[in-house]
């Protein structure tokens, strides 16, 4: 199933998103419903049962309900970094974005959707590094994740949902060593965690896209379509759209197939490893207009599954 990722339209009412989303050819949607985003805030307003009959009627599905910056702040960073979102102390903004978590768990319900999509964040980044005479190490970033998302893994399957965390490099899941560290926790509770795969996010964190999907087991249950570029020089990059992840090389979002990303053998690893899932196109190319973006893109994209027989 090929979804449009609806961030690209956060800044517009559900019902103009779910419009433009249908007028592009979409017939699913990944509803990603940040509390900060017009589309969010209108939804809201008129609530899901409204949104379900425009979606029926727009003959439309949601394949997955999103949250990226609310449930982020379960387990930080606390600090001021994300008091644009939430002012306040840590348990405030954990108590946010628990809330969060379990509202986005009820739309999905109620809209019918089988996936949820969230990132949590990471209680101490700087554990990225070894500090002489310092205990922790990323495997304790992994217990706290574990000890924070059961009860909202629990909700979701309870509720007949997939929770997937999206692997990034600000999540304490990036590396796949810290993904199974995290199920074998979740196993022991029988419970279970599915997995967002973004290339363009793995390659940005200065990992192998290609070596990482060999490495997981079983295939994801999302895959996010878009491409990067990776800029190594010293000097300045040239042109918009440039941003860190980390202390490594800067990077570019671009449109799928526009990047340095090798979607044939991305392919090819997507079937060797039996995905079946969610494609969901995102669009974050800060060198051409929306529009514009967006028909390239969804051209290419569509070129791409048939090629791979999907």
């Amino acid at each position: 199933m090929l979804a449009v990722g609806m961030a690209v339209y956060s800044d517009l009412d559900w019902r103009s998103a779910v419009d433009r989303a249908a007028a592009e050819g979409y017939r699913a949607l990944d509803l990603q419903l940040d509390s900060d985003s017009l589309l969010t805030q209108s939804m809201q307003r008129d609530g899901t049962a409204v949104l379900a009959r425009h979606l029926a009627h727009r003959g439309l599905t949601v394949a997955c309900v999103s949250n990226v910056r609310d449930t982020e702040l379960l387990l930080g960073p606390h600090t001021a970094h994300t008091d644009a979102l939430c002012p306040g102390d840590a348990p405030r903004k954990e108590a946010h974005a628990r809330a969060w978590a379990h509202r986005v768990l009820t739309w999905a319900q109620e809209l019918s959707a089988p996936l949820v999509r969230m990132y949590f964040g990471c209680p101490d980044h700087l554990l990225m590094f070894p500090w002489h005479g310092y205990p922790a190490d990323w495997p304790d970033n992994v217990r706290i994740f574990a000890s924070k998302v059961a009860g909202i893994a629990a909700d979701a399957e309870s509720r007949g949902l997939r929770l997937c965390v999206e692997t990034h490099p600000r999540q304490a899941l990036f590396r796949v060593a810290a993904i199974d560290q995290a199920r074998a926790r979740f196993a022991r509770d029988g419970l279970g965690l599915g997995l967002c795969f973004d290339p363009a996010n793995i390659e940005a964190g200065n990992l192998d896209a290609h070596g990482y999907l060999g490495a997981l087991s079983p295939a994801p249950e999302v895959v996010h379509l878009k491409d990067v570029e990776i800029w190594r020089a010293s000097t300045p990059p040239p042109g918009p759209g440039w941003r860190s992840y980390g202390p490594g090389a800067m990077c570019r979002f671009r449109d799928f197939g526009r990047g340095q990303l090798d979607w044939d053998r991305l392919g090819r690893g997507l079937t060797a490893a039996g995905f079946t899932g969610t494609l969901v196109a995102e669009f974050e190319d800060a060198t051409a207009p929306r529009a514009v973006s967006i028909l390239r893109a969804t051209a290419a994209i569509r070129d791409w599954i048939r090629a791979n027989g999907w």
